[in-house]
């Protein structure tokens, strides 16, 4: 009989290629993280730097423009300087016989005393001279720039960008047989080598000059401070009436809608450090790009939406839905980032909560993220964490009842029947694993989901669509009338870590995480970048419509009254804008400001306190870096209350001046007021 040899010889070798291959996989999937994160920050890297390149078009378009501008001035002063040089007595047969010379001659004739005519003598009408003269010039200007736009179309800057400019002709007045502006459209287009494309558009607008206009001005290099790129910088926004913000709006405190029926419009970037609080009932509140910490939908009938499709909607925290008849309406993603498993708070998990489902209508049309989960108030200081990232109000009675199904397993093995419970005041909730081991969220994702197979019963409102096949979520979430189980990936983490780094630049760098010279910016608040103790009180007030210079560094309340005005303020009283109000410029006050009406604004407000948007009226507010630089410039406020300031470029702004100059840069003749950009777009 043979005998059976039994050894472990080689048993240390299987072990060690079974190590070996454990370890080779976890560095792949590491490597495969890392590949992620390289190439999502690359990516962000060849956006931005293709829209920079895009953006470069439109300047070298405008500098071409400008060339342009600056020739036909000096063309056309020359065509009329001449028609006024042939008025002379030598020259007067000519002039009596050729128009318009003739139009500007008034002759008297002379009689004798007897009252029979004699002759007749002429003399010069100055008033016709000058007034031909000007519509020379006016036609000679359009015909020069006329020869010259197509030109545009073919700028020394390789092809790429690719410029394309469209002439859409010029603004007539015939009563004065005058032109007044030329309307360009103008299109750049950036493709790098991987195909990345961005593409920027504005309209160009090109004013007429009066004749003989002087054009002498300073050109000064300034830093631009990241507050002028925004339309409006508060700390509270309260908006009581139907209000239009067209650029970046940037609220760190909250921003609350308060009255019925309004519709608010945000065309920009909205930043709310704070909580967005949309409390009127069937009020409308209308976003693209939005970064706040909570979204509270508070009226019944109250709508958010967004205004067109590609938007991104960042929360830290929650979005809530609190009353009847609601509706979310947001066509793009939302990254709701905040870690709900290795941090877990009430304000560190995001979710969606609905605390009312009845005509409720939540769609998002491309990936939804969710990091945490939703939490029971069980008191003021005791908190339950279910698993649910889009939770509904009374599904955690799934916690209080324990499960007997085999299968009732979750993904890391653990058997859901196991489970301990515990008294939370008046509620006895699943609490722990009878071998003493954590309850996660992750467990009660599961948990609810073999609760809901098991027992039924839990609330499943059909109005949501959340693009079923691009939820990323710790949690369970619900979905056309289903209770869906939490799809989280291990590439996620990256995107919530990504988001989060996105929505930190947003709320406390103005969107600006690096200066023109690569330089860290650190948190950027009203305090640290408007130094109104550096006020420029030299300055002399001037209360006119045309030049409105209205500075003064006393506290108490400042009244604009109802006008059209353009210039400046700056204060460190609270402000109060009247009725019917059109100003455009630069208003910065320390203290707060109330909308008592009508008004619109173009430029940059910049509030320490909080704004109040009465309840009557209509309010636009329009961002125009243009204006807000020459302003700064002209009274030199980057040397004042901006000195020492974050900045995020330079720009160089031409300003008229008298007197000495000797500070400035450059001191040369330009016509850059004539021009102007206006609706720009990107791609």
């Amino acid at each position: 009989m043979k005998k059976k040899i039994k050894s472990n010889k080689g048993s240390n070798l299987v072990l060690l290629v079974v190590a070996i291959g454990d370890i080779s996989l976890l560095g792949t999937s590491v490597l495969g993280v890392t590949m992620m994160n390289y190439k999502i920050k690359k990516a962000n890297t060849e956006i931005k730097d293709a829209f920079y390149r895009s953006e470069a078009g439109l300047d070298e378009t405008y500098s071409n423009t400008y060339a342009f501008v600056q020739d036909a001035v000096k063309d056309s002063n020359g065509d009329a300087n001449a028609f006024i040089g042939a008025f002379r007595l030598d020259n007067m047969e000519y002039l009596n016989n050729n128009s318009p010379y003739s139009l500007c001659i008034i002759p008297n004739t002379e009689y004798d005393d007897e009252g029979t005519p004699i002759g007749v003598t002429y003399t010069f009408d100055e008033d016709e001279i000058q007034k031909q003269a000007e519509i020379i010039f006016n036609h000679n200007y359009k015909l020069y720039l006329d020869g010259k736009i197509a030109s545009l179309n073919n700028l020394d800057i390789l092809d790429n960008p690719k410029i394309t400019v469209v002439d859409n002709g010029w603004n007539y007045n015939s009563a004065d047989d005058l032109y007044t502006q030329l309307s360009l459209s103008v299109d750049s287009e950036y493709i790098n080598d991987d195909n990345i494309q961005k593409k920027t558009s504005v309209n160009l607008t090109i004013d007429v000059p009066e004749y003989n206009e002087p054009y002498t001005v300073v050109t000064k290099i300034i830093p631009v401070n990241p507050f002028w790129t925004m339309v409006l910088t508060a700390d509270d926004l309260n908006i009581s009436s139907n209000s239009e913000f067209e650029g970046n709006v940037h609220i760190s405190g909250d921003m609350n809608v308060e009255d019925d029926n309004l519709n608010t419009s945000f065309k920009g970037d909205l930043t709310v450090n704070g909580d967005m609080n949309i409390d009127g009932n069937s009020s409308i509140t209308k976003v693209k790009n939005v970064y706040t910490n909570n979204i509270y939908l508070n009226g019944n009938n109250a709508t958010f939406e967004t205004i067109d499709s590609g938007n991104k909607i960042y929360v830290k925290d929650d979005l809530e839905i609190n009353n009847q008849n609601q509706k979310v309406l947001i066509d793009g993603s939302y990254y709701g980032f905040s870690d709900g498993t290795n941090n877990p708070a009430p304000d560190n998990s995001s979710g969606i909560n609905i605390n009312e489902s009845l005509g409720l209508d939540i769609v998002v049309t491309e990936d939804l993220y969710l990091y945490g989960t939703s939490y029971v108030k069980i008191n003021d200081t005791l908190k339950y964490q279910t698993g649910e990232s889009v939770s509904v109000k009374g599904n955690y009675r799934a916690y209080m009842q324990p499960l007997t199904f085999a299968s009732a397993v979750s993904s890391d093995g653990k058997d859901l029947r196991n489970v301990e419970f515990a008294d939370y005041d008046f509620m006895r909730l699943a609490d722990h694993f009878s071998d003493g081991s954590n309850f996660t969220a992750m467990h009660k994702a599961a948990y609810i989901n073999y609760y809901n197979e098991e027992y039924g019963g839990l609330t499943i409102p059909l109005g949501i669509d959340l693009n079923v096949n691009k939820i990323h979520s710790i949690g369970s979430t619900i979905n056309e009338g289903n209770l869906e189980e939490a799809t989280i990936a291990f590439e996620d983490y990256e995107v919530f870590t990504e988001a989060e780094d996105v929505y930190d630049i947003q709320t406390t760098k103005l969107g600006y995480e690096k200066d023109y010279e690569d330089n860290f910016l650190g948190d950027v608040n009203f305090s640290g970048q408007v130094k109104l103790d550096n006020m420029p009180l030299d300055i002399e007030n001037s209360l006119t419509a045309s030049k409105y210079v209205y500075i003064d560094d006393v506290t108490g309340t400042f009244t604009l009254p109802s006008g059209n005005y353009s210039g400046v303020i700056i204060t460190n009283k609270n402000l109060v804008i009247s009725d019917n109000v059109i100003f455009k410029g630069l208003i910065i006050t320390n203290g707060n400001m109330t909308v008592s009406g009508d008004f619109d604004f173009e430029g940059a407000l910049i509030v320490g306190g909080n704004v109040n948007l009465s309840a009557t009226g209509e309010k636009t507010f329009k961002h125009n870096k243009d204006v807000v630089s020459k302003i700064v410039a002209e009274y030199d406020l980057h040397k004042t209350i901006f000195k020492d300031s974050a900045s995020i470029s330079t720009i160089k702004v031409t300003t008229f001046v008298t007197g000495d100059t000797s500070d400035d840069e450059t001191i040369n003749v330009d016509f850059s007021r004539l021009m102007k950009f206006n609706s720009w777009q990107m791609e």
